[in-house]
């Protein structure tokens, strides 16, 4: 009991007093800065997906989406959003909206500079916050510090808390116990796992489009079914959100935090975790992958979390003594497709916490081989992360869902001051794109487009191109020329 309190004051105290005020206000600094640039090249998404690997290094955007939409999109879409609901009031969905949406922003800086500074090793690209802080900040002390955090947060911690969602799904919708829950977790997660990140891949671009369909053909029924209700849901979160009631009791307050605090660990955006996915597509422009990134953050908060919202809060069942959390979600869902909701929601929370276990998983691995290419650290890490699996199938982790929000916490800071740091070069990177676009151009990207961008690697020049660009320069000078009188 001590344990949680613990765990719960430090939570809370990060978030209200610290984590809250300084991503509203960077999120803020880096719409304003880089000129709205979540909403201004949103027609381009289409294309952007359906871009080919032109070869056979790295991965494709379209898997790279579903690959850090796997890490988002997990248990928090739906068991947070009711805890948010009945701790921040439905008012708390409206600051979810407003921090997603801010937060775009910071996802497309995060994933452009991953770009970057990406480095390829074999067939396949590396990047993420500890690659940028490290190639493009300079601190090799900072980068280890963020890829310890990252290892314990999300290839670590995260994934207790999502083998435990998985082991409460399975006892409570089937006569399972947990040491066999645990087992049938470990086997399907240590099959991925050790295929690879070409596995890990191939999984996330199956089953993320998957969960998606399913779970919105689901709550675009229960739209159709209770349309005349959707303006009243709206009217409702508004009102809590801003109502003079909320405002003197300080319920704005709360329903701020609860939207930032339940938001940002779900979507990602700041903390740099997902610009780990965004690094290793191959793209012709590093600007691009942060567009796509900034989708995902929309897709998990506006579209996801919003689902289970409505859901919630259209069926009425909110505030009448119903537990949080699968019961509640369960509850609500039984209104519209009847007994099989306990089985539909347990499939879904199965889909997202499996998803975000291998995808956590990957971000982990991708930091640990930042640190050491030596394979016996690489097994030593597989090892721990299906024993924190394990720990999560037998264990209460109650009292970790606070560690887990301070060290989201620290990571976020870390992650925004070094892109404080370096937002000239993802200024100049996002012109460049917005230059190209203008002119009607497909975009493409070489380091020495910015002047003094320095280890920048995979985006050299190749000498045919700098060929091609010297002829068109010599030629644009002679054309220039003024032509001989006597001719």
């Amino acid at each position: 009991m001590g344990w949680d309190l613990l765990s719960l004051f430090i939570s809370e105290a990060s978030w209200v007093y610290v984590m809250t005020p300084i991503f509203i206000l960077f999120s803020l600094y880096f719409t304003i800065k880089m000129g709205f640039i979540q909403g201004r090249f949103i027609k381009d998404l289409w294309s952007l997906l359906r871009e080919r690997v032109p070869n056979s290094i790295g991965i494709s955007p379209f898997q790279s989406l579903a690959l850090s939409t796997a890490s988002r999109v997990g248990s928090g879409n739906v068991l947070g959003v009711a805890f948010a609901i009945s701790i921040g009031g439905p008012g708390a969905i409206f600051w979810m909206w407003i921090i997603a949406i801010l937060g775009m922003a910071l996802a497309v800086v995060e994933s452009t500079l991953a770009q970057v500074y990406k480095v390829k090793v074999d067939d396949l690209y590396q990047g993420g916050p500890a690659y940028y802080i490290r190639r493009g900040l300079g601190n090799q002390k900072l980068s280890v510090i963020y890829s310890l955090l990252l290892i314990l947060t999300f290839g670590l911690l995260f994934n207790v808390v999502q083998s435990s969602t998985i082991t409460e799904t399975l006892t409570v919708t089937t006569e399972m116990g947990n040491e066999m829950a645990m087992l049938m977790i470990l086997i399907v997660s240590g099959i991925v796992i050790f295929g690879g990140l070409r596995r890990i891949v191939h999984v996330t671009e199956i089953l993320v489009p998957l969960m998606l369909f399913l779970y919105l053909a689901i709550v675009l029924y229960v739209f159709i079914r209770n349309i005349e209700q959707v303006p009243a849901v709206f009217s409702l979160i508004m009102t809590n959100a801003f109502g003079m009631g909320e405002f003197v009791g300080g319920g704005i307050g709360m329903a701020l935090v609860q939207g930032a605090r339940r938001g940002l660990p779900s979507n990602e955006a700041g903390i740099g975790s997902a610009s780990i996915a965004g690094a290793l597509a191959n793209t012709s422009h590093p600007t691009q992958q942060g567009i796509i990134q900034s989708f995902g953050v929309f897709l998990d908060t506006i579209i996801m979390s919003s689902a289970t919202a409505f859901i919630i809060l259209i069926s009425g069942i909110y505030g009448h003594g119903i537990p949080n959390g699968i019961l509640l979600t369960q509850a609500s869902m039984a209104l519209y497709i009847g007994d099989i909701a306990p089985y539909f929601v347990s499939v879904i929370l199965l889909l997202f916490s499996f998803t975000s276990i291998i995808s956590n998983y990957y971000y982990g691995e991708s930091n640990v081989r930042y640190l050491s290419a030596h394979r016996g650290l690489l097994f030593g890490y597989r090892g721990l992360f299906l024993g924190m699996l394990a720990v999560g199938a037998l264990m209460n982790v109650t009292g970790l869902i606070g560690i887990l929000a301070f060290f989201i916490a620290l990571m976020t800071v870390t992650n925004l001051y070094v892109l404080y740091k370096l937002q000239a070069v993802a200024k100049a990177v996002c012109q460049h794109y917005a230059a190209q676009r203008g002119k009607g151009k497909t975009p493409q990207f070489y380091a020495e487009d910015i002047p003094g961008l320095t280890n920048a690697q995979c985006w050299e020049m190749p000498e045919s191109v700098k060929r091609s660009r010297s002829k068109m320069r010599e030629d644009a000078y002679f054309n220039a020329m003024p032509s001989d009188p006597q001719d």
